[in-house]
């Protein structure tokens, strides 16, 4: 076979591989990607992340990892789900898409603070706090600060939780979410009312908090659930028990007769239970707490959930030693999976921290080395045009050169030759 024709062939295939097979292969991906989403399945989210390795496309690798890591962390599985977020960052680094990262970050930041680790989870939102700042992605550089307020007021640092929901609301004229500007006030209404038992402060926040939405809005009854339960709160721990316990039941059947995020639920539950036992009605309040606890386990890292257990547990340890028993195990594998929980974190932080000073590393490389290249680029482009000014520089010399020459020549035929004398 000559050489001509071998370098014809392999251009028709290349041809053919880009013009038909690369699209078929960029389809495959998309298709089942979108039907990972479509059905919310980890499984076919991981179809789809060997699709992305084989193509070796970034932005497909870290768009599989995100999505997997997404449904799992939906499920509790928060280690899974982390290792698969920091795989997505680093892909997502690569492919230079800044926005994704910021959100990436977001989520690796929840999961922290979903383990207690409210300082590290404080690491991620600043940085994605500080990237949306950089892309002026105002409206994500708010919900981030509300984040990092959420972490600050776990840790006990309500004053500067405060201040952060208070320096947000500062801004409400230009927030457009409400949900936003609910959960500020919300926040505010707790810290008032728990931590600073003002309480006729803590009561106007959450008055506020409602009124955000109008009745026609979707998050207007829950919001509604949200302040009741509130009001109530401070109602009993001013030992106003009887408007308490109205306003909480009034909460409860608006929890239980509306579709919406059953983690208030849980809240009036809890807050029903404590109030049931400061006026001594033990069953009712134990009642309230199981209640409660069926549901906890949406979030069953929350400190309340091993409390309301620990609670039950003694309760029945007197009455009932098949709950005690019950309640004994829910404890115990609660403690394992906390334990298991916190060790991963730990070892994920370890390995994302040495990650991140490679990415560092090669990041600065890189730069370095763009850097070179840029003023090499400078360097050859200033160098082409001295080469090229020079060119025309001399080529118009030459031609005024030849000019003057031909001038001279034509000024030479003009000379008049004197005529012979005649004799």
């Amino acid at each position: 076979m000559s050489s001509r024709s071998f370098t014809h062939i392999t251009l028709e295939f290349s041809l053919l591989f880009f013009i038909v097979l690369r699209p078929l292969f960029g389809s495959d991906f998309q298709t089942v990607y979108d039907s990972a989403k479509k059905i919310r399945s980890v499984e076919i989210g991981e179809r789809a992340l060997e699709l992305a390795e084989i193509h070796g496309n970034e932005e497909q690798l870290a768009k599989s990892h995100f999505l997997i890591a997404y449904y799992q962390d939906e499920k509790g599985m928060y280690y899974q789900a982390l290792n698969h977020y920091f795989s997505a960052l680093y892909n997502y680094q690569e492919a230079r898409n800044y926005g994704r990262q910021i959100g990436t970050l977001m989520n690796i930041g929840a999961i922290y603070y979903v383990g207690g680790f409210y300082e590290k989870a404080i690491d991620f939102y600043k940085d994605a706090r500080d990237m949306a700042k950089d892309m002026n992605d105002i409206s994500r550089f708010r919900s981030i600060q509300y984040n990092i307020g959420q972490a600050n007021r776990a840790m006990g640092n309500y004053e500067e939780a405060n201040n952060i929901y208070l320096r947000l609301l500062a801004q409400k004229n230009d927030i457009k979410n409400k949900s936003l500007l609910n959960d500020c006030y919300t926040e505010l209404g707790l810290i008032a009312g728990t931590h600073l038992k003002e309480y006729e402060l803590a009561e106007d926040y959450f008055t506020h908090a409602v009124n955000i939405y109008s009745p026609a809005d979707k998050d207007y009854v829950l919001a509604k659930v949200k302040s009741m339960n509130g009001i109530a709160y401070l109602q009993m721990m001013q030992g106003q028990l009887d408007d308490a316990k109205q306003l909480f039941n009034e909460a409860l059947s608006l929890s239980t007769t509306n579709e919406f995020d059953k983690t208030a639920l849980v809240d009036v539950y809890g807050n029903l239970g404590s109030l049931y036992e400061k006026i001594d009605e033990p069953d009712s309040s134990i009642l309230m707490y199981e209640k409660g606890l069926e549901l906890e386990p949406l979030n069953k890292f929350d400190k309340k959930y091993i409390q309301t257990a620990n609670l039950l547990y003694k309760y029945h340890r007197a009455k009932s030693p098949e709950r005690m028993d019950h309640y004994h195990d829910l404890i115990y594998q609660y403690g394992l999976e906390f334990a298991k929980l916190k060790a991963q974190l730990i070892q994920a932080s370890h390995e994302y921290q040495i990650r991140a000073a490679d990415y560092r590393r090669e990041l600065d490389l890189r730069i370095a080395r763009e850097k070179r290249m840029l003023w090499w680029d400078i360097f050859s482009y200033a160098l082409t045009l001295i080469v090229i000014a020079s060119g025309i520089s001399f080529y118009f010399m030459e031609k005024r050169k030849r000019r003057k020459r031909l001038r001279k020549a034509l000024d030479n035929a003009r000379i008049i030759v004197p005529l012979p004398e005649k004799y």
